[in-house]
């Protein structure tokens, strides 16, 4: 018996699948809600955790158990039984639609439920099914990029509702999966757009401790360098007036150097502002006097910089890995 089962109440009698119930099927697989009969054989194809279960049946069966959380190997009407531990049965549904289905998961089709994607991540990530995985990842991380012109074009296109849900929402139900998977090229991203939550809300969030951790640890230090891009930029006219006289730069059009008179205004309604918004054409439209073509050139591509230094520290504000790490291993993971 499982030892968790005594504190959840009135126990409920998994029924076999309606669909995922196989009249050849040869192991049963018993979930909280269902019993699917399946196939060995496809299982283990697709599974390295499933084969190597499989394969060592006969001369290890404990061993063989535990690799996919089970107790101990039982019988379900004359066929091996095997009970996945803590997977829900939904879940466990969506992933062998998968395998069995050809066109239940698309990874070019981003309308997939958002239960669909996070039961395929956590799943395929803990028993080893390499393809879905990979088509996972690749999916994901377009919409979660690595490279900050990337993130800025996602960022600027309209509202869309990938996976059913908007972006904060689908963020942080990502997020939970992707650092339970420990899938590290996808969380830079990802916690970023959780940064952008109100920090009450955060613990709404139903993260593991550590996750809740490094989000509000990450944040906290996102938005001290953004306080300091704000605040630095009346003195960065001055900088960017100073090069102009060295002739470092060429911007002004004008006789009289608009910079010179150009100011910042506003500038408290950035208070509390997230990285999405502080892109440099952002900043000059909507918070820099009036200037000449040249001049605002000049001042967006310095805020730009400044921004994509930041861009820059975003992994080590939230204990990951640097950049080139984390393309370096999704590439190989694409290639592979």
């Amino acid at each position: 018996m499982n030892v968790d089962a005594q504190h959840e109440g009135p126990s409920r009698i998994p029924r076999p699948h309606d669909t995922l119930w196989f009249f050849d099927g040869n192991i049963v697989l018993v979930t909280d809600t269902y019993l699917f009969k399946v196939h060995k054989s496809l299982l283990a194809l697709h599974s390295s955790v499933f084969k190597d279960m499989f394969d060592v049946v006969g001369a290890d069966r404990t061993n063989a158990e535990e690799r996919v959380g089970g107790d101990h190997q039982e019988m379900y009407e004359g066929i091996p039984s095997v009970k996945l531990v803590g997977d829900k049965g939904e879940d466990v549904s969506h992933l062998l639609r998968t395998i069995y289905e050809r066109r239940y998961f698309d990874p070019n089709n981003d309308k997939t439920p958002i239960e669909v994607i996070t039961a395929l991540l956590t799943l395929s990530t803990k028993y080893d099914f390499k393809d879905i995985r990979k088509d996972l990842v690749v999916q994901l991380s377009r919409l979660y990029p690595t490279t900050l012109k990337e993130y800025d074009a996602i960022s600027e296109a309209p509202d869309s509702m990938a996976f059913g849900e908007y972006d904060d929402a689908r963020s942080a139900i990502l997020l939970k999966a992707a650092f339970s998977a420990n899938i590290e090229f996808l969380l830079p991203v990802l916690f970023l757009a959780g940064s952008d939550i109100a920090t009450d809300a955060i613990f709404d969030l139903d993260l593991t401790p550590d996750c809740a951790r490094t989000l509000i640890r990450g944040r906290m230090l996102l938005d001290i360098e953004l306080s300091k891009l704000i605040s630095d930029l009346p003195e960065d006219l001055f900088k960017i007036q100073e090069l102009k006289g060295k002739r470092e730069i060429e911007c002004c059009l004008m006789k009289k150097p608009c910079l010179s008179t150009a100011r910042f205004i506003h500038l408290s309604k950035l208070i509390n502002t997230i990285f999405v918004r502080t892109n440099g054409k952002l900043l000059v439209e909507d918070h820099l006097s009036e200037v000449c073509g040249g001049c605002k050139s000049a001042v967006e591509k310095w805020i730009d910089d400044k921004r994509e230094r930041i861009w820059d520290d975003i992994p080590a504000s939230f204990e990951l890995s640097e950049w080139s790490v984390l393309r370096n291993n999704l590439q190989e993971l694409v290639e592979s």
